[in-house]
């Protein structure tokens, strides 16, 4: 199920993602009913990338920038040791979370100018 899976977020518009959706379920989907419901449920969240230009897609459907946040923030709650109550914890946190959004400022996770331009949007 993994390939065809994935063919549908490889798909060029959201319509065509809808019909690889389709295409699973008739085939593969009768033996993995649970899955597909699964996959039917949380089709419009996982398929939202879509509403954005086609240069961010690759970022987007990705979960790698969030996973990488969560093992930075793991990193420094695991030096700190305990906390003294839960502001503080959040507090760390807190300013993880600025301080990764300075990189990816810097590094230009997603150019935001693309925002402004319809032309990418509206084709998908």
């Amino acid at each position: 199920m993994g390939k065809q899976t994935s063919a549908i977020f490889e798909a060029l518009n959201v319509q065509e993602a809808r019909k690889r959706l389709e295409a699973l379920e008739e085939g593969l989907g009768r033996q993995l009913p649970e899955a597909m419901e699964c996959l039917r449920e949380g089709f419009a969240a996982a398929t939202c990338f879509f509403a954005f230009p086609w240069a961010h897609w690759k970022r987007l459907r990705s979960t790698n920038g969030l996973e990488r946040l969560h093992c930075e923030v793991k990193r420094r709650i695991c030096g700190v040791g305990a906390f003294p109550d839960r502001a503080s914890a959040l507090r760390l946190i807190t300013a993880v979370a600025h301080e990764i959004t300075g990189v990816w400022d810097d590094r230009r996770y997603l150019d935001m100018s693309l925002l402004n331009s319809t032309t990418d949007t509206d084709a998908a």
